[in-house]
């Protein structure tokens, strides 16, 4: 089981035990998953502060006014637990959990340029809508940090992926400079397998990127779908090599590589993305 869908779990099970009256800390949930601490305190952490917000402003305020969106409706066969809501905010649905590397020099930058083990069902009835010079076309993928929207860009005129910070205006100030810094830092690789970032910015209090849209699966869906041909997969694996050594020259370190962070383009040329758990080590330049 992926750390995402472990951490999905915990909240779910921390959302349960708050509609019976019994709140669990994050260190009780975490007993048995001490690696997850950090995340599952810094996303319930983030629930709170959107919920004291709601109370603030009073609860017929929609979510997204706080650039937060609804919880997609989980599908179940069996009743929902009583008194639970069904419209939580969304702190984590995905594999790519925000992680922040430890040292200063950590990069996070979660959220995959195109749905993989990271997706999240489509929203029924999610309209276009203008963001800057963006037009929002779907929401794609959805992160403890982020959300990541297919997205049409104005000039030069192309398709995006468009990914924001999940707590919009709410973000704390160390959470958008993280995001920032470490956007901008993704954005020096340029590397034909390596997802590009074209632009790191702002909008009506908003931070986002917007980074190449790729039309197609990732290596792990490609996978079960049947065994690759020895050349094919030596071909496929000198590509993903070579863009990781281009990165590491550049003193990124990835720490995350894996089948789902492995895009494929419609013709079956990699793309690696979701740079959350990189890392710059201290005193290395290549």
């Amino acid at each position: 089981m992926s750390d995402n869908s472990r951490i999905d779990k915990l909240l779910d099970r921390w959302e349960d035990a708050r509609a019976r009256g019994e709140p669990l800390t994050p260190e009780e949930l975490c007993t048995d998953s001490p690696e997850l601490l950090e995340d599952i305190r810094q996303l319930i952490d983030a629930q709170q502060v959107v919920e004291r917000q709601l109370r603030m402003t009073g609860a017929g305020q929609p979510a997204e006014k706080f650039g937060i969106q609804p919880r997609p409706e989980k599908r179940s066969e069996t009743p929902a637990a009583s008194g639970r809501a069904t419209t939580n905010v969304s702190l984590q649905s995905t594999v790519i959990a925000g992680s922040q590397a430890d040292g200063e020099d950590s990069i996070s930058l979660d959220g995959p340029a195109v749905m993989g083990d990271a997706a999240v069902d489509e929203p029924r009835h999610f309209q276009p809508r203008r963001f800057g010079i963006y037009e929002l076309l779907e929401e794609i993928a959805r992160g403890g940090m982020g959300v990541v929207y297919r997205a049409r860009q104005d000039a030069p005129h192309r398709i995006v992926a468009l990914k924001m910070i999940l707590a919009g205006e709410l973000a704390g100030a160390a959470e958008v400079k993280r995001f920032r810094t470490e956007a901008e830092a993704a954005a020096t690789l340029e590397h034909p397998c390596i997802v590009p970032i074209f632009e790191v910015g702002e909008q009506e209090g908003r931070h986002f990127f917007a980074m190449g849209f790729v039309d197609g699966s990732n290596l792990m869906d490609r996978v079960r779908r049947g065994v690759f041909a020895p050349r094919e997969a030596a071909q496929l694996m000198r590509q993903v090599a070579e863009a990781v050594q281009y990165a590491h020259a550049r003193g990124i370190v990835h720490r995350d590589l894996k089948p789902q962070n492995i895009l494929l383009t419609s013709n079956g040329q990699p793309r690696i993305t979701d740079f959350g758990l990189a890392k710059r080590p201290k005193g290395r330049t290549n």
